[in-house]
């Protein structure tokens, strides 16, 4: 062994040992101090990037959880406001059997039709104040298109979520005691047709804006107008006019001499082809040909030569289906750019008609626009035209279609175009004779029976709340404990190894005093 005194080895190593297990002691303090196994992503990148998505969840279904609490403390007010409805019904019957009796006197029964009229003037106020957060929940507003949306899952995917109808919930109908009688015609509409300026409308919650120029308007500057307003404001799912139709967006130069090859009209998975020769007819009765195909099928493609564009019509038989389509034709077709295609070009394609149960068509006739949705049901469309509000539209069965006639600078009406109904105000609400206290018994158990149905309903989804909080604190038990299985620190381990680390820190330390003492053997020599 030699001695020497510029170089220790022994202290040198002593000291790395020390340093490792200092560094081991400093980690362990932090872990216990904290709680965490994993302080920086450095400690378990791995482990880092899973307990995040674990936290993420379980923050999101925590969040979930109390959405769903306050969807049933909505459902609650919603209900025990129902219940008050119930008990004004009861009474209103309880009237109404009273009032049936012939033993009454005229004063008698008129004083009965005072407490009557009270009682539903009270039913009209609750359905129209009733509300939670702001939101009205009896007046009809929430349902449809306008249904509340509670988020109960921490992700973002439609399974997440619990949709509340409140349509039977329509307090402000029960309210009503009307005679509906079924009318034919478009009530409150003039005679003049569409004026010039601006038109903002808000078609089922979303804005559409456009403006009719100066000068005498035609069905197709009014259609054009709003086509053009419609793709300005990504409108999506719509028809314009009666006929469903789809055309290129950009001209196509047809030669008069066809290439040879096959043309291939591709609609709804089902192919069309033709094969033609060199020297065959020009190219536009080409299209007539494959048109021909298409006999039967509802759809007619054709092709414009001073336009120099393709169109594709369907008929009402095919309204409520989407299907994609697709027109393939031989290379020497070129768009108006001058760029030749591959050996196959596609000179058309897109979608026809509109999904059942998704968009709207609207049509343009004598001056009126008219909307209607796909799947049959009422279209929300308001108007503001010289910032003056439209009318709301009366209530209406059939088609349920929308139409906005006599738009002037004062604003404009709007009504159901078809099978809407007239009604009497409260001409059920009384008991002045045998006969109508009799109807009127009739009236209030059909509105006790649809007050049960929505009571009913709105104890189901309390129930759905219910399960699905249940569910969701046991995903987020279970979610918790894998995420602290991964980040958290297991302190009895940790406390073992900070107790070894503490006792190589003592010992390293001994043994680096003990190494810096090993030179002073080289001073004997010395003597």
């Amino acid at each position: 062994m030699s001695l020497s005194i510029n170089q220790n080895i022994m202290a040198m190593n002593s000291y790395r040992n020390l340093s490792v297990t200092q560094g081991g002691l400093a980690k362990s303090l932090e872990k216990l101090s904290s709680g965490f196994r994993i302080n920086r992503a450095a400690d378990d990148a791995a482990g880092l990037a899973i307990s995040e998505g674990l936290r993420s969840q379980v923050g999101g279904n925590r969040q979930a959880v109390r959405n769903a609490q306050d969807g049933i403390s909505l459902v609650q007010t919603a209900e025990g406001a129902l219940n008050e409805v119930h008990s004004i019904l009861q009474r209103m019957r309880v009237l109404a059997v009273q009032g049936a009796t012939d033993s009454n006197s005229p004063d008698a029964r008129a004083n009965i039709n005072t407490e009557l009229s009270q009682l539903q003037q009270e039913l009209d106020r609750i359905g129209k104040v009733t509300n939670f957060n702001g939101t009205n929940l009896l007046d009809g507003s929430a349902s449809g298109n306008q249904a509340l949306k509670f988020q109960v899952g921490a992700n973002g995917t439609e399974n997440d979520r619990i949709t509340v109808d409140l349509k039977d919930c329509d307090v402000t109908h029960v309210a009503k005691f009307n005679i509906e009688a079924p009318v034919s015609k478009v009530a409150k509409a003039s005679a003049d047709g569409l004026t010039k300026g601006k038109y903002t409308l808000n078609i089922e919650g979303k804005t559409l804006e456009f403006e009719l120029k100066d000068g005498k308007l035609t069905k197709a500057d009014i259609s054009k107008a709003l086509e053009d307003a419609m793709k300005k404001a990504n409108f999506e799912g719509y028809i314009a006019g009666g006929d469903q139709e789809v055309t290129n967006a950009a001209p196509v130069e047809l030669s008069k001499k066809p290439a040879a090859g096959t043309y291939k009209f591709t609609i709804g998975g089902v192919e069309h082809t033709l094969d033609v020769k060199a020297g065959d007819a020009e190219q536009s009765s080409i299209i007539d040909r494959i048109n021909a195909q298409l006999k039967g099928t509802g759809y007619d493609l054709t092709y414009d030569k001073a336009t120099k564009l393709i169109t594709l019509k369907a008929d009402d038989n095919v309204k409520d289906v989407q299907k994609d389509f697709k027109l393939e034709v031989p290379a020497t077709v070129v768009d108006t750019t001058g760029a030749a295609g591959p050996k196959t070009a596609t000179v058309f394609e897109g979608k026809i008609g509109i999904n059942h149960g998704k968009g709207f068509k609207f049509e343009v006739e004598d001056g009126k626009i008219t909307f209607s949705r796909a799947d049959g049901k009422n279209m929300e469309v308001k108007l503001d035209h010289s910032m003056v509000k439209a009318a709301d539209a009366a209530p209406g069965t059939g088609d349920k279609a929308v139409e906005l006639k006599a738009l002037t600078s004062t604003g404009a009406v709007l009504a159901n175009v078809s099978d809407y109904t007239e009604n009497v105000t409260n001409a059920y609400l009384t008991v002045k004779d045998h006969d109508s206290a009799q109807k009127l018994i009739d009236v209030l158990d059909g509105k006790i029976r649809s007050v049960s149905t929505a009571r009913s309903n709105l104890g189901a989804i309390q129930n759905r709340f219910e399960h699905t909080i249940t569910n969701l604190n046991v995903a987020v038990e279970n979610l918790a404990a894998s995420e602290s299985r991964i980040r958290d620190t297991d302190m009895a381990q940790e406390m073992m190894q900070f107790t070894r680390n503490q006792i190589l820190s003592q010992a390293g330390t001994s043994m680096l005093a003990q190494a810096n003492q090993v030179p002073q053997g080289v001073l004997s020599l010395l003597r």
